[in-house]
């Protein structure tokens, strides 16, 4: 029997490339109808293989939901932290993050909590 593994890593690039936190504060929420508002911070489940984020969230609507992002150090993020955008889509809100001339798309998808 032969046993191996494979190890992965990062490289300094690519970690200058990643989101490290997304979540959509209650504080923050842009919708001011009671209907709509959300209930409950949320935080996103990053993938940074992917490019991926899964975001639950407590509300009706996600049609106007402003994420507070944080990056690594040195990186610019596209749409800006705090900007509201609509999460309804199934395909989700692409988001491009930048640094030293070299970017990284993420694709955040919302669900609503049943």
């Amino acid at each position: 029997m032969v046993a191996g593994f494979i190890a992965f890593s990062c490289s300094k690039a690519d970690e200058n490339l990643q989101i490290t936190s997304f979540k959509f504060e209650k504080e923050n929420d842009t919708n001011k109808a009671e209907a709509t508002t959300l209930k409950a911070d949320a935080e996103g489940k990053i993938n940074h293989e992917d490019g991926t984020i899964t975001v639950t969230v407590d509300a009706k609507a996600v049609t106007a939901l402003a994420p507070t992002i944080k990056l690594a150090k040195g990186a610019t993020v596209s749409p800006a932290s705090g900007t509201a955008k609509d999460f309804s889509a199934a395909t989700g809100v692409d988001y491009t993050v930048t640094s030293d001339g070299k970017t990284k798309k993420y694709t955040v998808k919302v669900t609503k909590k049943s």
